[in-house]
């Protein structure tokens, strides 16, 4: 089993969002970015997954850089009281996010004792440059 995630779009409500295999935003921009938790199997199929443990769990998002100094980490929040493997982080439009990988960090906290499992995106997070069309990039 390995942990991972999926981007979000249109995202209403807790049964209203749309998966996407690719999410792009601008950069420069202000954006929220909706990922579901899910664990996937050696065959493929996901499956949401919802962090076991204590409202203390904590999820690290991990925007990734060549350049360890230009690295942004940033705290998501749980986007729905009614559904815990639906979060949400934003990115604000002063940070510099010069790479299109991002990963996750799920910190459990049961009985006092922190789990820590690493998830990676089941898409691409696709940064454009301001001035272009996010569509066509």
């Amino acid at each position: 089993m390995m942990f991972g995630f999926k981007f979000l779009s249109d995202v209403c409500g807790v049964n209203s969002f749309t998966p996407v295999r690719e999410l792009r935003f601008i950069k420069g921009n202000q954006e929220k970015i909706y990922f579901q938790l899910c664990t996937t199997s050696a065959s493929g199929q996901s499956t949401r997954y919802i962090p076991q443990g204590s409202d203390s769990n904590t999820i690290i998002v991990n925007f990734d850089s060549l350049d360890d100094d230009r690295a942004i980490q940033r705290t998501a929040t749980q986007a729905f009281a009614d559904d815990k493997s639906i979060y949400c982080v934003t990115v604000g439009a002063g940070d510099c996010i010069a790479y299109d990988g991002m990963t996750l960090e799920i910190q459990e906290v049961s009985l006092g004792v922190t789990k820590t499992i690493c998830a990676l995106p089941l898409g691409e997070l696709v940064v454009v440059p301001k001035g272009q069309d996010a569509r066509f990039v």
